[in-house]
């Protein structure tokens, strides 16, 4: 069956359709599992500054894409920003149909180049482009390629030869997969060959000048030529023309010089060529104002021609170069006040001769130079670093245009004026300055640069290796790129009274007449750095639609915390971390935060922003309305944290200005959990591997039970169903705890997951009260767990029996002293800061056996034991209810305080939750494990000597003497754990902040103690880390 492909141009409705497309062309692009949906395609066009979009459509469904918008990267030339076919429709010419038709659109539109972006190993693509018409630049770092068609059929004096031709069916251009190029005298020439029924046409292109440089047809040739493109600054030099006349008709030719930035040329001539002639002009290179970039379009030495009446235009590129590239140098290890360092200058000679380069480098309030005098002798086309020796007087920028005189070899003399400049950051140096490569502020060891090539900016702190990038600003809708290449109309800076810095930069815009853009950005002391706008209507009538302006970022989410459709999801590694991953759309607050390996960078904006991802970037939009005539609107601001803040918690207190929330809890991006996230099951537990990210999955997973053979499920996923988890149902565990594993075996990823789970009995809990040594003593049992506690010996679990093995090394029921303690009474407990233990026996003390539910609705059972504090200087007046809890069967204890704030003061205060462990006979035999920041584990011996451990981590801690481990788990982002060690005692100490207004109350976060016979991961344990207790009344139970 034939297929009729249809070639339209965008609509909306089409979107759910493009969406299709690109998730079935994914190992076109090679691999990956995210999704685009449609309402993502519809934001992505609506504000793309797109001049085109043409679709390949079979029926309904969309088939192939190709959109073209203007080259931000170069000028005079238009850009395929994409260019897609569907995989099932490969090898059926869609992809040539979608290019002639932005070629022509590129001719109807007038612009003389079109130009595409391809990967090396995208060869298969390579003759379709080339037979299209493209050339392949010869870079190393890229695969560029360049069509001039636009510019032959649009040339007057080559318009009759296309009445002929078709420049695509006729073209005779050999198609090979290498660049293009013929290389001569440093030149890069492409060549366009057109033959049909003895007519021949040759055109041939310069790379850098993007223009014509040759015309060959049956009755003549033309060309220009240029001895070398490296030309230096303040000389003269000669262009050469051959002209041919091939057919001997009467041959006219008029030549008209063209001067184009900093090449002068003024230059006219006319003649009529009967068989061969020569002309030869001179042009001047002026002095450059701005550095040339060998990748863009370069100065051209121009010509006008008219052929036999007919136009036609000369373009040869040149590279204008100053006598020799200066660059002062400072190594990255720091500079220091009144200290010698040492600063290098580069020169590097662009003379084809030996030369003397004589200068005096002058000091200024910052710098003083040990020398500044020098007279260097550079070989040709060689370079010479020159150490400088300076101290710093004055932490800030330096910045000289220095005057250098240049002596040749063969007598001539130059004279240029480089800029050079540099930073010299320090404690509380504030500053602004301009380098050849742009501007930048700075701030101590931060700084924020604009760079000139694309006015995207750079912010950057001392020691940070992957800097963070906002692009150059865009107006619209739809967003336009012109800032891209326009250069700025005023910069400034300007340091305010509070020490911070602002630069001011302009821009005028031509998409929207009359509108004056200033884009602010301030950078403070700490790492903070802000960015907004002002716009202003400069013109005497009011903007006809609203106007937009969109901020691009890009930084990636690598090891990132985000709000994410409800939750806050944690990313602990490169999985995840670009933006197509994420639907911009379930952002559900103003921020993001990434932890990095550096430095942790916080990002968040104003409510009036929208938040898009697109690609490699985030974009920030904000609508500031029509502006009338002379009007000035100032946007929100947007605020980015370069290391000032280090918890995401506090970043996000900040971002949303409101307090800080201890409660909330971090979700990771693919995680193994029970349905409900409730780790004590009972029965048949059903296990979800579930992954947050926005994509899909193609590939096995398996799931099983560590402490069992076999393997308990199997199950395969296909990219069909659409689906980014897997859902399992258990056996009923078989033991009080199990880990579940999970190993997937996906296209994008070989992953284990770990979930630890509890067997919850149905057996009630044994709640008792009996009197030893004259105590009243409660004690509770679950059948694996027994404790102890005796209020009016002392607030304290005294006994933790686990499987008949005590864990607590209590006194009871003396208090006498043992090492640093005295009393000392041992157990479990939490105590105030400031209330030492001898206060704390003069208080009232009570106890009674409670019941309580947690978020899951589990029933626990165990001993509230309440402090009440009625003599104190600071804590009078205030409750502590310490809860400790079981579940039936299950070997973990949860115990947590109220702090019940009656001390008629607020209360910003500490509460530490002190455990002492009995670690057996002899104490030699025990052990404690903690990991590092890093998550490196590490272990300590006990009871050889004194250890101090301030790892904020899960702890375990095990002996040979005992058959369990007891595991530590808190939640370590709203509490502080350590351990002290000596041969007496093991004392451990989780420590949580109190901020508490009085008539209030503040529960703790759970302290877990699990016991079990294995070492279990702390990543295995997330869901019993986020047990929490809704702040109600607990039942009381009797014993």
């Amino acid at each position: 069956m034939i297929r009729t492909i249809q070639i339209e141009k965008y609509r909306p409705e089409l979107a759910a359709a493009i969406a299709d497309m690109w998730n079935d062309s994914h190992e076109s692009f090679g691999g990956g599992n995210s999704r685009m949906t449609a309402q993502q395609v519809r934001q992505r066009e609506e504000s793309a500054d797109t001049l085109a979009l043409y679709l390949a459509l079979d029926g309904e469904r969309v088939v192939g894409y190709c959109k073209i918008c203007e080259y931000r990267e170069d000028t005079g030339a238009l850009y395929v920003h994409l260019l897609n076919v569907h995989p099932d429709y490969h090898g059926q010419k869609i992809g040539k149909q979608l290019l002639l038709q932005v070629i022509d659109d590129t001719i109807t539109l007038g612009w003389p180049r079109l130009d595409l972006y391809t990967w090396q190993s995208n060869t298969k693509a390579v003759p379709l482009y080339k037979k299209c018409g493209f050339f392949w630049e010869d870079r190393d770092e890229t695969t560029h390629l360049m069509n001039f068609i636009p510019t032959v059929v649009r040339t007057e004096a080559l318009a009759s030869h296309f009445e002929y031709f078709d420049w695509y069916q006729d073209s005779v251009r050999e198609i090979t997969l290498v660049p293009d190029g013929i290389k001569q005298n440093g030149f890069d020439y492409y060549r366009y060959e057109w033959e049909k029924s003895g007519k021949k046409l040759r055109v041939e292109f310069e790379r850098r000048g993007r223009g014509m440089r040759l015309i060959d047809t049956n009755d003549y040739i033309l060309t220009a030529e240029i001895a070398q493109p490296d030309l230096i600054c303040g000389r003269t030099y000669s262009i050469h023309y051959h002209l041919v006349n091939k057919s001997g008709k009467p041959l006219h030719i008029e030549l008209q010089g063209k001067s184009d930035r900093n090449i002068h040329f003024d230059w006219q001539s006319s003649i009529d060529v009967i068989g061969e002639a020569t002309l030869q002009a001179e042009f001047n290179v002026q002095q450059l104002q701005e550095e040339i970039s060998q990748w863009r379009t370069t100065p051209t030495v121009c010509t006008e021609l008219l052929i036999n009446g007919k136009s036609a235009q000369f373009r040869v590129g040149v590279v204008p170069k100053q006598p020799a590239a200066v660059e002062l140098r400072l190594p990255d290890l720091g500079a220091f006040h009144r200290k010698q360092g040492v600063a290098y200058l580069d020169i590097a000679s662009h003379l084809a001769e030996s030369a003397t380069f004589r200068f005096m480098l002058p000091s200024q309030d910052q710098i003083d130079w040990e020398h500044s005098q020098f007279e260097i002798q550079i070989e040709p086309l060689s370079c010479k670093s020159i150490p400088l020796r300076y101290q710093v007087l004055q932490f800030g920028y330096y910045q000289t245009e220095l005057l250098i005189q240049v002596e040749t070899g063969s007598g001539e003399s130059l004279s240029f004026l480089p800029l050079i400049s540099a930073s010299f950051p320090g404690i509380g140096a504030a500053y602004g300055g301009r380098c050849n490569s742009g501007w930048q502020i700075g701030h101590g060891k931060y700084a924020v640069s604009l760079m000139k090539e694309h006015n995207d900016t750079t912010l950057s702190c001392v020691g940070m290796d992957k800097h963070m990038s906002l692009l150059f600003p865009k107006l619209g809708k739809p967003f336009s790129d012109e800032f891209s290449k326009a250069a700025p109309s005023h910069v400034s800076f300007a340091r305010e009274e509070n020490g911070a810095m602002v630069k001011e930069v302009h821009y005028r815009s031509s998409a929207f007449p009359g509108v004056l853009l200033k884009v602010m950005t301030r950078l403070h002391g700490d790492g903070i750095v802000e960015r907004w706008f002002e716009a202003t209507n400069e013109g005497d009538k009011p903007l006809l639609e609203d106007l937009w302006i969109s901020q691009s970022v890009r930084h990636d989410l690598y090891r990132a915390i985000i709000p994410y459709a409800g939750q806050f999801v944690e990313m602990n590694d490169s999985i995840g971390s670009e933006y197509e991953f994420w639907d911009s759309n379930l952002i559900t607050e103003r921020w993001l935060f990434s932890r990095g390996d550096e430095l942790p960078i916080g990002i968040s904006w104003g409510k009036k922003y929208e938040l898009k991802f697109q690609g490699w970037y985030m974009d920030l939009d904000t609508n500031i309305g029509m502006l009338d005539a002379w009007k000035t609107v100032k946007s929100e601001p947007i605020f980015i944290s370069l290391g000032s803040f280090v918890d995401w918690k506090a970043f996000r207190a900040c971002s949303m200005q409101e307090g800080w929330d201890e409660h909330i809890e971090l979700t990771p991006q693919t995680h193994l959990q029970p349905v409900d996230r409730n780790p004590f099951v009972k029965g048949e537990p059903t296990m979800i591997l579930e992954d947050r990210k926005h994509g899909i999955w193609s590939g096995n997973v398996q799931m099983s039970y560590r402490y069992s053979a076999e393997i308990e499920a199997q199950c395969s996923i296909s990219p069909e169903e659409e689906v980014t988890q897997a859902s399992v149902t258990l056996r009923p565990l078989l033991q009080s705890i199990d880990v579940v594993d999970a190993h997937t075996c996906l296209d994008v990823e070989l992953g284990q997951y770990h979930s630890a789970i509890f067997r919850q009995l149905s057996s009630p809990i044994d709640c008792t009260e009996t009197v030893e040594s004259e105590y009243t003593v409660y004690t509770v049992d679950n059948g694996v767990i027994r404790m102890k506690a005796a209020p009016d010996y002392y607030s304290s679990l005294f006994s933790l029996e686990v499987e008949g093995e005590e864990w607590l090394m209590s006194n009871f029921p003396a208090r006498d002293v043992k090492s640093w303690w005295n009393p000392f009474v041992g157990g479990l407990y939490s105590s105030l800061d400031q209330l030492t233990m001898l206060s704390a026996l003069k208080q009232e003390r009570s106890a009674q056996f409670v019941k309580l539910f947690d978020q899951h609705r589990n029933e626990w059972q165990g001993i509230r034991v309440d402090l009440h504090i009625r003599e104190h200087e600071k804590y009078k007046g205030i409750r502590l209810s310490n809860y400790y809890l079981l579940l039936p069967g299950v070997p973990v204890l949860c115990q947590f305080t109220d702090v019940h704030q009656a001390s008629q003061a607020y209360l910003n205060d500490r509460l530490e939750q002190e455990m002492f462990i009995n670690n057996g006979e002899p104490e030699q035999n025990s052990w404690l494990e903690a990991h590092s920041s890093n998550g490196k584990p590490i272990a300590f011996p006990q009871g050889k000597g004194v250890v101090d451990v301030y790892e904020n981590s899960d702890y375990r801690f095990g002996s040979r003497d005992k058959t369990a481990i007891m595991h530590i788990v808190t939640d370590h982002t709203i509490s502080r754990s350590s351990v002290y060690a000596n041969k007496e005692v093991t004392h451990t100490n989780v420590i949580h902040k109190l901020h508490i207004p009085n008539g209030h109350t503040q529960r703790t976060s759970p302290v877990m103690l699990m016991f079990s016979m294995e070492r279990i991961e702390p990543e295995a344990l997330t869901d019993l880390r986020a047990i929490r207790f809704p702040e109600s009344e607990p039942e009381v139970v009797k014993g």
